[in-house]
């Protein structure tokens, strides 16, 4: 009987410390020494629209390091008119690169917005369709977006 309820002790502990593991996971460090929750905008709005009732904030995140090699990382930002960030949101990037390139790739909650690993490396006209689908729908957006 001691076996089992040191096992069952050990397993509870670990997943214990595997859930503040994931919690931590989730928190971001706002530079300044303190942390802040992950679900706060980070990087430079590039496009701000609202389309039934929910706020779309599209945003560069800048590298963390200064190697020249990395780029500015696209995340989606959703938000609604009164509860906040929205949960369960399916999100599909289309993009059309300077060089006429296309890309589409669907984007994974993370870091409070939906990320899907596109970066914009050259310089020269970005065309982004996103597609949204929500409990409430499906919403289409496109933009154009320049890198000098």
């Amino acid at each position: 009987m001691d076996k089992r309820f040191l096992r069952t002790l050990v397993i509870l502990a670990c997943g214990i410390a595997m859930a503040l593991v994931a919690y931590a996971g989730q928190m971001g460090h706002n530079g300044e020494g303190s942390w802040t929750s992950s679900t706060e905008p980070r990087g430079e709005s590039i496009r701000v629209s609202v389309q039934d009732g929910l706020l779309l904030d599209y945003r560069l995140l800048l590298p963390q390091t200064s190697s020249p090699m990395q780029s500015p990382e696209l995340v989606l930002y959703i938000s609604g008119e009164q509860q906040g960030f929205i949960d369960e949101v399916s999100v599909v990037y289309r993009i059309t690169g300077p060089r006429g390139s296309e890309l589409q790739a669907r984007a994974l909650a993370v870091r409070g917005g939906y990320d899907a690993d596109i970066y914009f490396a050259a310089p020269g006209r970005y065309q982004v369709a996103t597609k949204i689908q929500t409990s409430r729908g499906t919403l289409n957006d496109r933009f154009d977006y320049e890198i000098l």
